[in-house]
């Protein structure tokens, strides 16, 4: 599920790539508003979101709309950048993106820290999910969190 229509666009273009490589999913994607998602109550065994933490219009709604459609035993696992990170991890990362530094700079600002992250769990309603820091990585999720690099 997307909110932009373009970033739809890029997601089947993506699988269309996948496909060519062998490497087809029975994935579809959606285009429709994360603070309200087109899924019933405990239906996802897993609800998952990748780098865009930061730029949900609703984080609060969204983030209890995560808890609504995964199944009591499933798991919500959410993955942005850490706007706290490490100078020494941000330094690597502008190593490798010459061109594309200043939208992951704008990115990392836009981000949340750890404790910015628990405060909206807190508003949603989620005080027993976890926050842990991974690297550059922030990891929100309903179930206990090891990080797996520091």
């Amino acid at each position: 599920v997307e909110e932009f229509a373009n970033l739809v666009d890029v997601a089947e273009d993506n699988l269309t790539l996948g496909v060519w490589a062998n490497m087809a999913g029975d994935v579809e994607f959606e285009q429709s508003k994360l603070s309200r998602l087109p899924f019933p109550d405990d239906s996802a065994d897993i609800v998952y979101s990748f780098s865009s933490l930061h730029r949900w219009r609703r984080p609060v709604e969204t983030l209890r709309e995560a808890a609504r459609i995964c199944k009591p035993d499933g798991t919500v696992l959410i993955e942005d950048v850490n706007r706290l990170a490490e100078e020494g991890h941000i330094t690597f990362i502008l190593q490798f993106v010459k061109e594309g530094g200043e939208q992951f700079m704008r990115s990392l600002k836009a981000a949340y820290s750890p404790g910015q992250a628990r405060d909206l769990l807190r508003e949603a309603g989620l005080d027993d999910w976890h926050v842990a820091e991974e690297d550059l990585g922030l990891v929100i999720s309903n179930r206990p969190v090891t990080p797996v690099s520091m």
